[in-house]
Order: C-alpha cells, then sequence, then structure tokens
C-alpha cells in the first residue's frame, strides 16, 4: 500500500517495547527505503511515514507533542492505517481512546479473536462473526511455510457418558455409594441411560465444588493451581460429549460457562495472591441436529504469569471456609458493577511482561478511583489509596510515597526506555495495594446493590471519591498528606 501510495503514514501499534522493535526491524527489511520510527525510542522522527509505538505511548503523545502553534502535532487524520497488534485484547477499555480519536483504517490483528457479549473483535471492525478479512490457515502454517509443528490431540472416552451406569457392573464400594444417592421412597433404578445421567448426577454448583476440591488438594500438595478443566491435567484436554444440542445453544452454554468460570478464577485472584488461572482447554462437542452429526470446537489460553511469577496459591483450612464464602457474597451483581476494573487487574497478571502487567495496574487503579480524563491523576491517585487504605499517619504517608514511585517507574518506562526500576518486588507491591483496593470497592458494590438493585458503578464510584476526597482533605489539613 505504501509502495503504491495507497498510505501515506501508518502507525503500527504493540502491547509490549519488544514487539514493537521487531515490528520495526521486520518492516525495515521488507520496505527499506521507507522512513520509520519507533516512537519510544526517538520521538524527533516522528514526521516517519510509519510510527511504531505501544499504547500508552501514542496515548501520551496525543496530549503532549504539539506543534510550533501549539496545536497537536498527531492530529485525527494524521495517519492513514492503523495496525493494531494482538487487536483481541487491545482494542477495548481505555485504550480503544485511539481508535475513536484518529481517521484512519484500522488492521487488526489476532491469533485469537474475542467474541463475547460485552467485547467482539468482530463488531469492533464491522465484520460478521467469525468472518475475518484474512486468515491464515494452520494448515497452510504448518505444510506448506514449515513455520509451526503440528500438536496431537489425546481423546479420552468415559464410560458413564457413554453407557449409563448399570448397578450390577458397580464394585462393592460403587454400589455403596449409588444406593446412598436414593432414598427408599424414590427406588433405586437399576440401570440409567446415558441420556439421564445429568438428571440424577448434576450438579447446579458443579464448578464451585471443583474449585473447593481443588483447592484441599493444593494444600496437601502445596502446589500451583491451574485450573484446565474437569481433569485438571497438566496438558491439553479434550472434553467430547453427545447430545442432541443444536449450535446455537451449545454457544450459548460455552458462553455462559466461560464467564462463570472467568468469574470465579478472577475472584480467587482478588481473594489472595497467588498464580491461578486457565491454560489450554480444548472443547470439543458433537451434537446431532436433523439427523446429521456436527462438531463444535473451542480453544481458549488464558495464561498466568507463570513465567515469571512462581508464587504458590495455597489455602489453609480456614481460609477455605472464607474463601468458599467470599465466592458466594460477591458473585453475579457486585462483580459485574467492578468488571471492567477487575478485567483489567487480572490482564495484568496474565502479562509475561513485568512493565506491561505494571502499566495495567496503574491503568485498573485509574479507572476505579479516578474521573476519565483526569490531569494531575499522579498526586490525585496517590492521595486516594493512601486515604483508603492507610491505617496510620506513617502508613499513609508510605503509601503516598509508594503510589508516586510507581508513576515515577513507568514513566521512566514508557518514555525513556528503562524499565529497571520495575523488578518483581515493586510489580508485586502495586499488585497487592490493587488488590485491596478493588476488595474495599467491591465490598462496597455489595452494600450499594442490596440497598438498591438498580445502582450502577459511575454512582457508586461517585460516592466512594466524594467520601474519599472528604478523608483527603481532612489528611492535608491535619498535614499527613502534602498540601
Amino acid at each position: 500500500m505504501t509502495r503504491s501510495q495507497q498510505m501515506e503514514r501508518v502507525l503500527f501499534l504493540a502491547d509490549r517495547k519488544e514487539l514493537v522493535k521487531q515490528a520495526k526491524n521486520a518492516f525495515a527489511r521488507y520496505i527499506p527505503k521507507t522512513t520509520m520510527c519507533n516512537l519510544l525510542l526517538n520521538k524527533e522522527d516522528r514526521n516517519a511515514k510509519f510510527v511504531f509505538s505501544t499504547y500508552p505511548t501514542i496515548l501520551n503523545a496525543i496530549d503532549t507533542m504539539k506543534n510550533s502553534d501549539g496545536s497537536r502535532f498527531f492530529s485525527p487524520g494524521h495517519f492513514d492505517l492503523i495496525v493494531i497488534d494482538e487487536a483481541h485484547r487491545s482494542i477495548f477499555n481505555k485504550y480503544r481512546a485511539i481508535f475513536e480519536y484518529f481517521d484512519a483504517c484500522l488492521l487488526g490483528l489476532t491469533a485469537t479473536p474475542k467474541k463475547t457479549v460485552h467485547q467482539s473483535t468482530y463488531e469492533f471492525f464491522d465484520m460478521k462473526n467469525n468472518m475475518p478479512t484474512d486468515v491464515y490457515e494452520y494448515d497452510e502454517a504448518i505444510n506448506k511455510d514449515h513455520v509451526l509443528v503440528p500438536f496431537y490431540l489425546i481423546e479420552t472416552a468415559t464410560r458413564i457418558p457413554d453407557d449409563g451406569i448399570t448397578y450390577e457392573k458397580l464394585d462393592e464400594e460403587e454400589r455403596e455409594e449409588y444406593e446412598d444417592e436414593f432414598c427408599e421412597d424414590e427406588g433405586m433404578p437399576e440401570h440409567i441411560p446415558p441420556e439421564n445421567i445429568n438428571k440424577y448426577i448434576f450438579n447446579i454448583d458443579t464448578v464451585d465444588k471443583m474449585i473447593s476440591e481443588k483447592m484441599k488438594i493444593c494444600i496437601k500438595k502445596n502446589d500451583v493451581i491451574q485450573i484446565e478443566g474437569p481433569s485438571f491435567s497438566e496438558s491439553k484436554h479434550v472434553i467430547t460429549a453427545k447430545d442432541c444440542m443444536c449450535e446455537d445453544k451449545f454457544e450459548q452454554y460455552m458462553k455462559e460457562e466461560r464467564r462463570y468460570l472467568y468469574e470465579r478464577i478472577n475472584l480467587l485472584r482478588l481473594f489472595k495472591p497467588g498464580n491461578i488461572g486457565f491454560r489450554d482447554v480444548f472443547f470439543r462437542y458433537s451434537f446431532t441436529v436433523m439427523g446429521f452429526e456436527n462438531m463444535v470446537e473451542h480453544c481458549s489460553y488464558n495464561q498466568t504469569r507463570n513465567f515469571i511469577d512462581s508464587r504458590k496459591f495455597t489455602l489453609s483450612e480456614e481460609e477455605i471456609v472464607s474463601c468458599n464464602q467470599w465466592l458466594n457474597d460477591y458473585c453475579n451483581a457486585p462483580y459485574t458493577l467492578l468488571k471492567e476494573s477487575i478485567d483489567e487487574f487480572s490482564w495484568g497478571l496474565e502479562q509475561d511482561d513485568t512493565p506491561t502487567g505494571f502499566e495495567q495496574h496503574i491503568t485498573a487503579l485509574e479507572m476505579t478511583l479516578l474521573p476519565q480524563n483526569q490531569t494531575g491523576k499522579k498526586q490525585m491517585l496517590a492521595n486516594r489509596i493512601s486515604a483508603m487504605l492507610g491505617n496510620s499517619p506513617a502508613e499513609i504517608q508510605q503509601l503516598y510515597q509508594k503510589v508516586m514511585n510507581f508513576y515515577r517507574f513507568r514513566s521512566e518506562s514508557l518514555h525513556e526506555g528503562n524499565d529497571s526500576n520495575i523488578t518483581d518486588t515493586e510489580l508485586h507491591d502495586l499488585e497487592n495495594i490493587t488488590r485491596e483496593v478493588l476488595k474495599k470497592c467491591l465490598i462496597r458494590c455489595k452494600i450499594e446493590y442490596d440497598l438498591d438493585s438498580s445502582i450502577t458503578w459511575n454512582e457508586i464510584k461517585n460516592q466512594i471519591m466524594n467520601d474519599l476526597i472528604r478523608q483527603v482533605i481532612s489528611l492535608k489539613n491535619e498535614g499527613i498528606l502534602p498540601a
């Protein structure tokens, strides 16, 4: 497109500095005579035809880079094309403002397009579901270009879903359990066919029981929790099922199951620190419509920061009780009210790049405690976090200084390319502060929702901010916080 002069200026966005560098080098090899600029390293070359940047850097540049007459250098019409790497997560929440500001063609790149009720990659780019502009097929990558190595699925079958349960085929211990399931008045069936299994043994709270059992196992083994489906296997697994469920019902069913699981995992991440999440979950579902067998497959990858975070998620016996209560109290409506901030926090935990995780935790705090497009947010956020979490003058002042340092570290990373101060220790400190802020706000969400089920997060947020403003003014008057 640049060779044919259809696109004069192009902006390439990635979520990590390393990917920005890689992209620039790759484009330079392909079109060596085109001027290019890595905005993270050299802001003087901003007139280049190709500008490469992270999302926070270009967002800051829009506001700070000026022409000699004081107008914005990056005007809405500055770029003809914006290329978005990892588009399934970068086009939502805070960074969506970039694409709403620029009047440019958008090209999204992703291997895992998102399709949920609130966030759909396809809808963002005005496309039909499951119909991308171009697809690089798996078979082509393996067999033609040889850039991928094939993977193999091992499919396992279980006796009960296929054959049902026959009393006579059970061993002595299983017969005792089977008998205990039925009261005398109901009568005990000699055989339960596979299509009726759920009627007898399905539990609505299966997911909660699954997580609770895994917690108990974790205590015994002192291991990192990796919830990967019913088998908790450490590799990819396949769930195979057969039913007369039509495809649209199955899609809705899977959507609800994933939503339910993600909600529980995020609540566990808020409950206490530790490495917990999903890895490599593959669903295969066979269903019959009008006598024809069909197949639906789903693969999701929701990683944890397991490359840099070795902290184990363990619970004591006492914590299991309080954790189950936590899951019960703050699921559904309270969680939904604060979902955007919790999602941002959770994505920060899932990053394998420390500075990116650091940035997303700060973003989560800003989304929770600051108005949109707030100026002077560094000092304001430091004041409010200190007032919310501090229990003594010394602790308040310590928290204030920590948050101010967090902003300094972020600025050095984004604008100077120096992220040496963002260590695992600093990341975990910021993570813990973000967790405590979100927990307090989640508790407030439940209190307000119980009083008024029609309340919105913006209304609760305004209440929280007004309370904090009064506390901050009082702390300033007492000389505990700087005036």
